[in-house]
């Protein structure tokens, strides 16, 4: 494991709020050691979008009330160079917990799936679709024509 990149992945997943700048912010390990595989199997570097969020920068920013970004589970990312959709697909491969596909970027996350392991975004300010019962990401995309 790269320790330098597994500690500079923790900083660019903190809260980038003024608040909460300056303090120690716990992040899932589990998201950061999968993170670091994926950057490994991709040999890219991911982009992190957005990482915890405390509950002010939230709402400053429109996410959901009981976000798992508040407490330091989840990430949205995306990666130079390959499609959101491919993305992922490719992230399906590992160890994260649900998966959402958003206009500009994918969200992972460490939370139990509820309602669904996957959910798509068409356009912002539109309520996600989720998968239900569908456990595979392709066939999720299949059903809803991507």
């Amino acid at each position: 494991m790269n320790v330098n990149r597994y500690v500079e992945l923790i900083k660019m997943c903190g809260c980038p709020c003024l608040a909460c700048k300056d303090l120690i912010q716990k992040i899932n390990t589990k998201l950061i050691e999968e993170l670091l595989k994926l950057e490994e199997y991709l040999q890219k570097e991911v982009i992190i979008n957005s990482g915890r969020r405390c509950e002010a920068e939230n709402a400053r920013v429109g996410g959901y009330v009981f976000s798992p970004h508040i407490y330091g589970k989840a990430v949205d990312i995306t990666v130079k160079g390959i499609d959101l959709i491919e993305l992922a697909l490719i992230c399906e491969k590992f160890a994260f917990l649900r998966i959402g596909i958003y206009p500009n970027h994918i969200h992972l996350d460490m939370v139990t799936p509820n309602p669904s392991h996957f959910w798509y975004v068409r356009k912002y300010g539109e309520a996600p679709i989720y998968s239900g019962s569908i456990k595979n990401l392709n066939e999720f995309l299949k059903k809803l024509k991507i």
